[in-house]
C-alpha cells in the first residue's frame, strides 16, 4: 500500500464513521508528506544527508563539553492537550489552559530531537496537573545509551512512585 492508498483508506467512510477512525491530524500529517514530494525530495535529502549529521556532531558535542549523561526535559510543555471527536474537532476543556506561544506553537518540540537524531529518550511518570492529568519527563541521551537512560529512569520513578495504575 502507498501512501496515496493509505490516505484513501483513512478516509474511507466505513473507516470514518467506525469506533476506531484515523485521527484527522495524522491523515493531514500523511497530506503534508505526499505534497512535500517523497524521499527524493531535494530539500529531504539535504536534511538527510548534512542536517541530520550536523545536528547529531552539535548535540555530542553538548554533551562531551558539559559532561552529560542526559538532558532532562518536561515532555510535553503544555497540559495533556485536549481530544478531538472523530471530525477533528476539539473536545471543549474549561481547565485546559497552555501558553503555545511561550513553546513556539508546539508543546512537543523538544521531542523532536530524539526523532531527528535517532539518540535515545525514554519518558516517565512526573506526577499529575492539579485537575489529575498526567505529566511526564523526558532524559535523552547519545548514541547508544539507553541502557544509562533506562538506569537513570528506574532510579528516579523508585524516588518519586507517582504512577497510578489506570
Amino acid at each position: 500500500m502507498d501512501l496515496e492508498e493509505l490516505i484513501a483508506a483513512s478516509k474511507d467512510p466505513e473507516l470514518v464513521n467506525s469506533e476506531t477512525p484515523v485521527n484527522p491530524n495524522r491523515i493531514a500529517v500523511y497530506e503534508d508528506s505526499l505534497e512535500f514530494g517523497g524521499l527524493d525530495n531535494p530539500e529531504y535529502q539535504t536534511a538527510i544527508n548534512q542536517g541530520i549529521p550536523q545536528l547529531q556532531e552539535e548535540l555530542n558535542n553538548i554533551f562531551v563539553d558539559n559532561k552529560l549523561d542526559a538532558i532532562v526535559y518536561p515532555t510535553i510543555a503544555t497540559p495533556p492537550t485536549p481530544i478531538t471527536d472523530s471530525d477533528g474537532n476539539v473536545i471543549d476543556d474549561p481547565t485546559y489552559q497552555a501558553d503555545l506561544e511561550n513553546v513556539g506553537g508546539d508543546p512537543y518540540r523538544a521531542n523532536y530531537l530524539a526523532n531527528l537524531t535517532g539518540f535515545p529518550d525514554i519518558t516517565v511518570p512526573a506526577g499529575y496537573t492539579e485537575e489529575g492529568l498526567p505529566v511526564g519527563i523526558s532524559l535523552f541521551g547519545q548514541a547508544f545509551t539507553e541502557s544509562t537512560l533506562i538506569g537513570l529512569a528506574y532510579a528516579y520513578e523508585q524516588q518519586n512512585p507517582v504512577r497510578m495504575p489506570p
